[in-house]
């Protein structure tokens, strides 16, 4: 299914970037969107049983705190290396907000630039792997230093 059916009225090039678009905030909105991918799928088999979509777990959606240290040493880190990128809402289904949960201080993080995300031409570009490997880097390195 097309990246841009889930960002109802963002503009393609926004549905399509690197940053996420954030459409709803709470914590039925994951549930509304794949209800609604699958309605889309089964109506294209009409001969089949409709597909079920049920919660079996949930991870909250989450933020680190402005001042957690683990969110100022990754964007620090980041502006240092010149890798343009802003904290955000997580969520609500990776290991980010599975640790959040258990009150872990944790983040999804960022990754390189990419297209088709999961999809069959999944790419990276990579150019863009020196300046996150030298932010991850830097955070570390902030992080595991004594003050």
């Amino acid at each position: 299914m097309p990246r841009h059916l889930f960002t109802p009225g963002a503009p393609l090039e926004q549905a399509y970037a690197r940053d996420i678009v954030v459409v709803k905030r709470d914590e039925h909105a994951a549930l509304d969107l794949l209800r609604l991918a699958a309605a889309d799928v089964d109506a294209a088999w009409p001969g089949t049983q409709p597909t079920h979509v049920e919660i079996t777990t949930h991870w909250p959606a989450f933020a680190l705190a402005e001042h957690e240290p683990l969110r100022t040493a990754l964007l620090s880190a980041a502006a240092a290396a010149g890798v343009n990128t802003s904290a955000k809402v997580a969520g609500p289904s990776n290991i980010g907000n599975y640790l959040a949960g258990l009150g872990v201080p944790a983040t999804t993080g960022f990754g390189v630039d990419y297209r088709g995300l999961h999809g069959t031409d999944e790419q990276i570009s990579l150019e863009s792997i020196p300046p996150v490997q030298a932010t991850y880097h830097q955070a570390l390195f902030t992080l595991l230093t004594p003050s």
